[in-house]
């Protein structure tokens, strides 16, 4: 996945979803009720104070498409194309985005287009198509060589295992004692011959992936490994979990498919769970990896089931 230079000539808005929006409009402007009361002991009591204010409207509807067009852009990531995009956006919400075609400068319209739920709905029309026109897929390729045994000297202020045996590094920079503690499992395993504890931008090895929100973002594994069979696994030791994991999972589990056929050496990708670890009285990295694949089919038939 890479990001390349966007272009808006070929953009066509007629080709979006067309929601056709009603526009209705309430007969009060959109207010605000603020009431100030007296808490007294965990108590709430009487009103002491009350004040209303009405929400402002913008003055004209340019204003509003320029504001909606720098959200938009701003949600895909693309700086810098603000006048190039904006009559894209305004000719959606004239054409396309209400159930008749509108003029952006009418003064019910301008009040519609202030309503916060309307906005969102604009913003989500535009984020994917966006997306998509930003994030390519490239031919799987070798463009550069790079060896972890090169990698710079740094600094490490948290944990360490000191002089592991099958490292290429002298110690195993960990951020947690979970991965501490799979660093000394690595090293008592017979089917180990080698892994490298791998640390956020220091070894630059990572793996990009489209985001939750739908931003490239890079992934950094925890480790890698490399078996007696000659076998290489990307491993990620989890505890808690953040909502891009299934979206790096899957990138991931595509990432290695690509490299076994490039490399003609197998890849694999596994994530192991603190408590599966922790749990486990596997002796063999690949005793565990069976391990963690049982629990993670079991979940899957209990979640189907439900």
């Amino acid at each position: 996945l890479s990001k390349k230079n966007i272009s808006f000539k070929n953009f066509k808005v007629s080709k979006l979803e067309k929601p056709k929006i009603k526009l209705e409009l309430t007969k009060d402007d959109k207010k605000i009720n603020y009431e100030g009361r007296i808490v007294r002991h965990g108590e709430i009591g009487d009103v002491v104070i009350k004040r209303q204010w009405i929400l402002p409207v913008p003055e004209d509807g340019d204003s509003v498409v320029a504001y909606y067009t720098q959200q938009i852009l701003k949600d895909a990531g693309i700086p810098s194309k603000f006048s190039e995009f904006a009559p894209l956006v305004k000719e959606y919400i004239q054409k396309y985005f209400f159930d008749k075609e509108i003029n952006v400068n009418d003064s019910k319209v301008i009040k519609r287009l202030n309503d916060a739920v309307l906005g969102q709905r604009l913003l989500s029309i535009f984020k994917k198509p966006l997306v998509d026109l930003l994030i390519e897929e490239q031919e799987v390729k070798f463009e550069e060589y790079f060896y972890l045994k090169k990698t710079p000297a740094y600094a490490w202020s948290k944990t360490i295992y000191k002089s592991p045996l099958k490292s290429i590094f002298n110690h195993a920079s960990c951020d947690n004692n979970l991965e501490l503690e799979f660093v000394r499992f690595l090293e008592n395993s017979k089917d180990v011959t080698s892994f490298s504890k791998l640390e956020k931008q220091k070894t630059r090895f990572h793996i990009e992936y489209l985001s939750s929100d739908n931003h490239l973002k890079l992934y950094y594994p925890d480790f890698i490994i490399r078996l007696k069979d000659g076998s290489i696994w990307i491993v990620e030791t989890k505890g808690r979990e953040d909502p891009d994991v299934q979206f790096k999972d899957s990138r991931t589990e595509r990432w290695v498919e690509d490299a076994s056929k490039l490399t003609k050496v197998k890849w694999k990708y596994i994530k192991i769970q603190e408590n599966i670890f922790y749990a486990s009285n596997s002796t063999t990295f690949m005793d565990l990896v069976k391990h963690q694949i049982e629990v993670n089919k079991r979940r899957e038939e209990r979640f189907k089931t439900k």
